[in-house]
């Protein structure tokens, strides 16, 4: 609410605040892959067939969802590429987060 505030008054966020959102901020990817990481160390290891080939299956579906975004709206090189990597990367750390929450 404070946000919003901000945005339609054009008050200027004191530095000590915006600092300190910034720094939450920038921690929040790197505290994700963490979690991640010893969420993943607990796992005990069975039949990898199947994971690897629905994992294979979903990066390949990323990866042609990306071509068909770029070459439908037309976009410059640098963003198709930027438009092909992110729809190929896997989401692994948000959806492991949202199911540990539910």
């Amino acid at each position: 609410m404070r946000a919003v505030f901000f945005l339609f008054t054009g008050t200027p966020v004191p530095e000590w605040l915006f600092n300190t959102t910034k720094l939450i901020g920038d921690l929040t990817i790197p505290l994700l892959l963490f979690t991640l990481g010893v969420s993943l160390t607990q796992l005990k290891l069975g039949q990898l067939r199947v994971p690897v080939v629905w994992s294979l299956v979903r990066l390949a579906m990323g990866f042609g969802v990306g071509v068909a975004f770029v070459s439908l709206l037309h976009f410059t090189r640098p963003a198709a590429a930027v438009v092909i990597l992110q729809c190929s990367m896997p989401a692994a750390v948000f959806s492991y987060l949202f199911a540990k929450v539910i």
